[in-house]
C-alpha cells in the first residue's frame, strides 16, 4: 500500500474531520498546561468525554492502568454498536 492510497490524516483543529468519539484522560495532578490543553481540545472536538484521574500525574496510563482501561471500556460501551472506519482499524463505536 502506498502513502498516496491512504486517507488523509485529519488535523486536530479540523473538528469536522474527527468523526469518532474522543476520550480525554488526564491525571488530576498533572502540570497545569495539561488541563489547559485538554480544555481546549474539549471545546473544539464534537464528541468528547473528559476524565481527570485523582491522584495521578502526567503518566496516568502507566501509573493507573486499571482506571484508564475501565474508562476506555465504559466510553466505548456507551457509544452503541460497533463500526470500522478502515479495514485495518479496530472496531469503533457508532
Amino acid at each position: 500500500m502506498s502513502a498516496a492510497s491512504l486517507p488523509p490524516t485529519p488535523r486536530v483543529w479540523d473538528r469536522e474531520a474527527v468523526a469518532v468519539p474522543v476520550l480525554l484522560v488526564e491525571g488530576a495532578d498533572s502540570p497545569p498546561i495539561i488541563a489547559a490543553v485538554m480544555a481546549a481540545l474539549e471545546r473544539r472536538l464534537p464528541q468528547v468525554v473528559r476524565l481527570a484521574v485523582p491522584g495521578a500525574g502526567h503518566m496516568v496510563p502507566v501509573t493507573h492502568p486499571p482506571v484508564v482501561a475501565r474508562a476506555v471500556q465504559a466510553n466505548l460501551a456507551s457509544r452503541g454498536p460497533c463500526r470500522r472506519i478502515w479495514r485495518r482499524t479496530p472496531c469503533l463505536p457508532g
